[in-house]
């Protein structure tokens, strides 16, 4: 699963975890339990295990 979300890093994108959604996040940094996403200023830490989802964002996203 690493080697997709490698794949990902610096791309804009849409995450659903269990704790809720991350919409228009890029993808900045992996390891082997969390990922970084960001959007402007903020940076989260999702845990992998509890990733649902995700999606590459589109301009219609950006609305």
């Amino acid at each position: 699963m690493s080697d997709f979300f490698r794949e990902l890093i610096g791309v804009k994108c849409n995450f659903a975890t269990n704790d809720g959604e991350y919409r228009n996040y890029v993808l900045r940094d992996i390891s082997n339990e969390w990922i970084v996403v960001e959007k402007g200023t903020e940076s989260v830490y999702l845990n992998l295990s509890h990733v649902i989802s995700i999606k590459v964002a589109t301009n219609k996203d950006e609305a």
